[in-house]
């Protein structure tokens, strides 16, 4: 069985939900979602700093990237929507 080792806790705005995280393909960054806060949070993967928090839709709920690895993907969905 593989140890688990908390390495660093991240601190999220009170309330924001932080609920879906995906490396990037060249595994430099780590993009989490805040769904009540609707912000993608880009992290540093060595050190797990903020490198940016971006607006995004109303709640967030996944990403990917492109098959090129060159265009992020952010998916968000609004209540009372259908989800496709």
């Amino acid at each position: 069985m593989a140890n688990r080792k908390l390495i660093k806790t991240i601190p999220f705005p009170v309330h924001s939900k932080p609920h879906m995280l995906r490396v990037s393909p060249d595994g430099k960054e780590v993009w989490v979602q805040t769904a009540d806060a609707h912000t993608n949070v880009v992290l540093h993967a060595d050190d797990l700093s903020v490198l940016s928090t971006e607006q995004t839709g109303k709640y967030p709920v996944t990403n990917a990237w492109s098959p090129t690895a060159k265009t992020p993907l952010l998916r968000s969905s609004m209540p009372g929507r259908s989800k496709r």
